[in-house]
């Protein structure tokens, strides 16, 4: 039986930890049979053929200044800030609130118009907080920068603390990244999780996060 999963990314495809993962993520999970929507962030909104030939859609919230059709008039947030990326801790209050908010109003449609039955999120972020406030099952890609930028800005500790507490599973690239988890995240038994990382068989690696994702359900309904 196939899942219908909506994955998200701070990071356009393909760019960072996250926007690789979700490419790697997206494409085997469709060959294993899995529906497949991601929502994200981009300063560009033109989708390109990889998406439409792995068989799975993408939905961007542009990000991009002094452009009036663009969903949000600022540089594209970031946790690694360049020439036209600013980092999420250099966001202002209105700033944050207005990013939040855009994408709260673009998963609530994803609800409504896909259905998803798990959330797939990467980072412990702002995207994993709207996760949080939908009551459905979801997980979290942790990759160690929003840890570091809650470490320096005291404003996202809480943000990480609520979302690895109520996420279904943490997935870690290396077991190292745990310890630094928020305590009260570690605590369930076996939900911090390092992924098959080892499989570079896209359709392998995809199996096998099926089944994650099915363990989520389970654990979050019951059998």
């Amino acid at each position: 039986m196939g899942l219908r999963v909506l994955l998200t990314s701070h990071e356009p495809l393909g760019q960072g930890a996250g926007g690789q993962e979700v490419v790697r993520l997206a494409r085997g999970l469709a060959r294993g049979g899995h529906r497949i929507r991601v929502l994200l962030a981009d300063s560009t909104d033109s989708s390109g053929e990889e998406e439409t030939r792995a068989g799975f859609s993408v939905r961007r919230v542009i990000c991009r200044p002094q452009d009036p059709k663009a969903d949000l008039a600022m540089r594209l947030p970031c946790f690694d800030p360049g020439p036209e990326r600013v980092d999420f801790c250099r966001l202002s209050e209105d700033q944050w609130q207005s990013y939040e908010n855009r994408f709260r109003q673009a998963m609530q449609e994803e609800l409504q118009r896909f259905d998803p039955q798990v959330i797939h999120c990467q980072y412990a972020w702002i995207h994993a907080g709207l996760a949080l406030e939908t009551g459905l099952p979801y997980l979290i890609s942790v990759w160690g920068p929003e840890l570091e930028a809650a470490g320096r800005d005291g404003r996202f500790q809480g943000l990480v603390e609520q979302t690895t507490v109520g996420a279904g599973l943490l997935l870690v690239p290396e077991p190292s990244l745990a310890l630094r988890l928020p305590a009260a995240a570690r605590r369930t038994p076996g939900r911090v999780v390092v992924p098959p990382l080892h499989l570079e068989e896209e359709a392998s690696f995809g199996a096998r996060m099926g089944e994650l994702y099915f363990s989520v359900l389970e654990a979050w309904f019951g059998p």
